[in-house]
C-alpha cells in the first residue's frame, strides 16, 4: 500500500511539474485578430483570409495549389512546407495594395529557417514585381517596408502600413 501511495504522489508531482512549465500559445488565428483590432478599418483592403481550421473547399481553405501559387508562382499538387505548420493564418489584398499578413506556427524549431525562406520567397517576390502594378503610395506605405519576423516557432511576414506596430501586438500577445 505504501509503494501505491508513493507512486501516486510520484504522479501527481510530475504533473503539476508539467503543467506548470507549459505556455498556452496564441493560434495565429488570435494573433490575427489581435493585428486587425489594433489596425482597425487600415487593412479593409486584405480581405481573403486563410486559415489552418478552415474547411476543406471553403473560402478560407488555403489548398497546396493556392499556396504554390502564393509562395512560388506556380500550382503545386503538394506544398510540403505546409506540413511544417501546426497552424497559421495569412490575410491577402484583393487589389493593388500590396498589404498582407502571414503568421505561421512551425512546428518544429528546426523547420524555422525552411519557413522563414518560404516568406522571404514571398517578400522578394512581391518586392521585384513591377512597381507600376501597386499602387505607389502602397507601394512605399507596405511593401517597400515588409519584412519576414521570427518569435519562437511563430514566423510571420508583415506588409502592413505600420510593421512596428502589428508586430509589437504580436510580440505582446506570445509573450503574455
Amino acid at each position: 500500500m505504501r509503494a501505491f501511495s508513493f507512486i501516486a504522489i510520484i504522479i501527481i508531482i510530475s504533473t503539476v511539474f508539467y503543467s506548470c512549465g507549459e505556455v498556452n500559445q496564441p493560434t495565429a488565428e488570435e494573433l490575427m485578430e489581435g493585428v486587425e483590432e489594433a489596425f482597425g478599418n487600415e487593412l479593409h483592403v486584405c480581405r481573403y483570409i486563410y486559415k489552418k481550421s478552415a474547411k476543406e473547399f471553403s473560402r478560407s481553405y488555403l489548398s497546396n495549389e493556392l499556396a504554390g501559387i502564393i509562395y512560388y508562382g506556380v500550382k503545386l499538387d503538394h506544398m510540403w512546407e505546409l506540413e511544417l505548420m501546426s497552424d497559421y493564418a495569412v490575410r491577402l489584398a484583393d487589389d493593388e495594395s500590396g498589404c498582407e499578413i502571414h503568421i505561421f506556427k512551425v512546428r518544429a524549431k528546426s523547420d524555422v529557417d525552411t519557413v522563414e525562406k518560404l516568406l522571404r520567397r514571398r517578400l522578394d517576390y512581391m518586392k521585384n514585381r513591377s512597381i507600376y502594378i501597386y499602387i505607389p503610395e502602397d507601394y512605399e506605405k507596405n511593401i517597400s517596408s515588409a519584412e519576414v519576423y521570427t518569435i519562437g516557432n511563430y514566423v510571420f511576414f508583415l506588409a502592413t502600413p505600420d510593421n512596428q506596430k502589428a508586430y509589437g501586438v504580436i510580440k505582446d500577445m506570445i509573450d503574455q
